[in-house]
């Protein structure tokens, strides 16, 4: 429980909460770097980790009345995590593995949004709702690849909602389809929304098979 003199900064959905903290409320991170005066230029992290540091660079606001820029940029995002690298013909792939359900997916698709974005789904999903994930990418301009266990419960999702799919099953023929393709003003992504124990180890082996399956394309 907050009490009278301590600052809450929160989500504007939550606003009506009770609380005796003054309240600093925002829709997402062009309202907190306008009420701290952040400069989201000079922040090299894209959605969802811009979010995470403007948070970080607001609470030293408040605390310290500093806005370290130069601290921000000392930090690096782990492995599988919203990933971007480039392939021999300078085209952006994003490893993702570590989407393992609908909200990680959907957040790291809201970095590519003015992109073709070529999506790589599928998994052991664990019967998971995934409705939402589909109303929200049905109006992009985005073509999926199902793989996985659930590949048909995906396709099925795809027709449902007019999305252009493609029936790749396995991680590697995905990747060989995206990239007959794929340009240089596109996208392409791996973000499962779905565990990866049906055919693999862990997050960390197919996202480390997918950069492997990408950079050996050359030798194909």
């Amino acid at each position: 429980m907050m009490i009278e003199g301590e600052i809450a900064i929160i989500p504007e959905e939550f606003k009506d909460y009770p609380t005796s903290a003054y309240k600093i409320t925002y829709k997402n991170s062009d309202d907190l770097c306008e009420f701290f005066d952040i400069k989201k230029e000079k922040i090299k992290f894209k959605e969802p980790f811009l979010l995470d540091s403007l948070l970080a660079l607001a609470s030293k606001k408040i605390l310290f009345d500093e806005i370290d820029y130069e601290r921000m940029e000392t930090f690096t995002i782990d492995e599988h995590k919203v990933e971007e690298f480039k392939d021999s013909q300078n085209r952006l792939w994003v490893n993702d593995s570590k989407a393992t359900n609908v909200d990680a997916t959907v957040n790291a698709l809201s970095s590519y949004l003015d992109k073709k974005i070529y999506l790589i789904l599928g998994g052991d999903d664990k019967g998971a709702n995934l409705e939402p994930l589909f109303d929200f990418i049905k109006n992009l301009n985005i073509e999926v690849f199902a793989i996985g266990s659930n590949y048909k419960r995906i396709i099925s999702y795809c027709k449902e909602n007019k999305i252009k799919f493609n029936e790749s099953k396995f991680l590697k023929n995905s990747v060989l389809d995206i990239a007959l393709k794929h340009d240089n003003n596109s996208v392409a992504m791996l973000s499962p929304a779905a565990a990866s124990l049906d055919q693999f180890p862990s997050y960390k082996i197919r996202g480390n098979e997918f950069k492997q399956f990408v950079f050996g394309l050359s030798l194909n």
